[in-house]
């Protein structure tokens, strides 16, 4: 889950914990470059993430989480 979004400066990301498990949590601008890299590593339980893109233009950006077991992407878009 992401919040608030539109925003115009701190994000949070919830994510639910996956043991042992690598994961990845990046922001990517809409053709894919990446934007900043939030987290990687495990994620032993309940996690939340703050990013703060208030420095970023205006524009929509993806959040992406990847793991072993795939990818998930979500919208973000910064006023």
């Amino acid at each position: 889950e992401v919040s608030p979004t539109p925003t115009t400066g701190l994000v949070m990301i919830s994510l639910e914990g996956t043991g042992s498990e690598q994961v990845r949590v990046r922001l990517t601008d809409v053709l894919g470059r990446e934007v900043m890299q939030l987290h990687e590593g495990r994620i032993p339980g309940d996690h939340r993430i703050f990013a703060d893109i208030s420095y970023l233009p205006e524009a929509a950006y993806l959040l992406v989480v990847e793991n072993a077991k795939g990818r998930s992407t979500h919208r973000v878009l910064k006023q």
